[in-house]
């Protein structure tokens, strides 16, 4: 008796502690199926979404920035398809959350790109108590903005260098200056 009891028992928390974990079909599986005008924070449930919207900034550039804020805060890849615009990722167990999945999804709208964040903890627990789900979300979001902000700085440094060149290419094509001047410019622009 004793024995089926026990049984019992573990198949019931088995069946709960998995069936409470957040889990990949919790997200969109594409940005098609994802509300860009509406933001929930629903702690109770321990989900949230939050939409940001980046002006003048390529699909790819928000893309990389995505992905790389996402492992940055610790979360592993599990779905990734710049086709269907998200990534779905993973935060594993700590002592403050049982687990949290996370999607991020973007697209254009005419000279802008929306991005939205959506984080689903546990339903075991219920309550996300921590707040850990929604500073996840923010965090995340937060190093979107920094990497778009870094690869614009970076492409704008690039687009300036490339004018001085174009210039002093047309400077030595023209005659105006020498072979050693040119090269020394070349470098100049370089450094």
């Amino acid at each position: 008796m004793f024995s089926r009891f026990l049984t019992l028992s573990f198949i019931l928390i088995s069946t709960g502690a998995i069936w409470g974990c957040a889990t990949t079909w919790m997200l969109p599986q594409a940005a098609a199926g994802v509300n860009f005008d509406e933001d929930k924070q629903k702690g109770w449930l321990s989900s949230y979404e939050k939409t940001e919207i980046f002006k003048d900034v390529e699909l790819e550039t928000i893309y990389k920035a995505a992905e790389s804020a996402i492992v940055k805060n610790g979360f592993k890849i599990r779905i990734i398809d710049s086709e269907a615009a998200v990534i779905i990722a993973e935060h594993p167990i700590t002592w403050l959350d049982w687990n949290s999945m996370m999607g991020v999804y973007w697209k254009k709208d005419g000279n802008d790109i929306l991005v939205k964040v959506m984080v689903e903890g546990a339903k075991d627990s219920v309550i996300d108590i921590t707040g850990h789900q929604q500073n996840y979300m923010y965090k995340v979001l937060g190093d979107i903005a920094l990497n778009v902000a870094d690869a614009k700085k970076r492409n704008k440094s690039t687009s300036a260098l490339s004018a001085g060149k174009k210039k002093v290419l047309k400077l030595y094509a023209k005659g105006k200056i020498s072979e050693a001047e040119y090269k020394e410019m070349m470098l100049e622009l370089r450094e």
